[in-house]
């Protein structure tokens, strides 16, 4: 099982240190062990399957672990969200997304 997180921002001027401690938290908190980061600038416009998040997705295997700090993150279109969390599920892929103050 390998743990990763996806990061994205929009523009150069936003940062992802805030959701990576976050993130932090929260797999500590979980017992996931260690968190391999994935971050990308690009607009949530652009199709998933073209950014880093569908590189990301087509290597993970079955018991890995995906972590999003917000949903709005994988993408603006709730089409392209339920997408991704379908196309996790079929591969046996646990996706999760951050739960503050545990």
């Amino acid at each position: 099982m390998t743990t990763h997180a996806f990061l994205r921002v929009s523009t150069l001027l936003q940062d992802t240190e805030k959701n990576k401690i976050d993130i932090l938290q929260f797999a500590n908190h979980m017992k996931l062990g260690n968190v391999e980061f994935i971050e990308e600038h690009a607009s949530g416009k652009i199709n998933y399957k073209e950014r880093k998040l569908g590189a990301l997705i087509d290597r993970l295997n079955t018991g890995d672990v995906l972590i999003v700090p917000e949903l709005s993150r994988i993408a603006r279109s709730i089409t392209q969200i339920l997408e991704v969390i379908k196309v996790t599920k079929d591969k046996g892929v646990v996706f999760l997304r951050v739960i503050k103050n545990l």
